[in-house]
């Protein structure tokens, strides 16, 4: 899957600078992103990129100086409150419900 996310990066930009594409900054964003999600599941980091990009983008118009600080504000919140990640809190949240039923 990496080598299709690079060719298709490649063909889209048309041009590859080993100084963009291994940046600190987008390898940081990967790591935040499955963070965020869920790192164990297949749907945590497609979750978690659709809420990081999501909250970035609202954050930036919303908050036109102060967008990158409630932006570590909240991956702080969710780091604390949901270890497991988005979709693992959720998936123990079900099964513990699941179980108090059956």
């Amino acid at each position: 899957m990496t080598a299709v996310a690079g060719a298709l990066y490649g063909s889209i930009f048309l041009f590859i600078v080993p100084d963009q594409v291994l940046a600190l900054d987008v390898s940081n964003e990967i790591a935040i992103v499955a963070m965020l999600g869920g790192a164990g599941t297949v749907l945590g980091p497609i979750v978690g990129s659709v809420v990081l990009e999501t909250a970035s983008e609202v954050f930036k118009n919303v908050f036109k100086e102060a967008h990158l600080l409630i932006y570590g504000a909240l991956l702080v919140l969710v780091v604390l409150f949901l270890p497991e990640g988005i979709v693992g809190s959720l998936t123990a949240s079900w099964q513990r419900r699941s179980r108090s039923r059956g």
